[in-house]
């Protein structure tokens, strides 16, 4: 199971590597932030599959904004558009790092 702050840790290697000029592996980097978020997402989410997706543990809907904030600077990336993909990263980034420890707790 993913924790919130090894997503949030991941983000922010992203932002890190877009920063430095480093868009390639910037990308590979939100690639495999997009992928993890998917597996929550997915059915077993990481958990046996009597228990809740992993997506619950943080509101599905607050996985899947991320995930698009994730495309959203890949694309940027691929159109070459540093800067956007950089804004795009800090959104997610206080997005993500803006939720409470338990959204799905407080139905965020």
């Amino acid at each position: 199971m993913l924790s919130k702050q090894a997503i949030s840790y991941d983000l922010h290697e992203a932002r890190e590597l877009l920063a430095t000029g480093q868009a390639l592996e910037a990308r590979k980097q939100i690639d495999r932030i997009v992928e993890n978020l998917g597996f929550l997402l997915s059915s077993s989410g990481g958990r046996k599959k009597v228990e809740a997706s992993g997506a619950d543990q943080f509101g599905r809907n607050n996985v899947e904004a991320l995930r698009a904030l994730c495309d959203n600077a890949a694309a940027a990336i691929a159109r070459r558009d540093n800067a956007r993909a950089l804004r795009a990263l800090h959104d997610a980034q206080h997005f993500w790092d803006d939720l409470p420890a338990n959204p799905a707790a407080t139905g965020k």
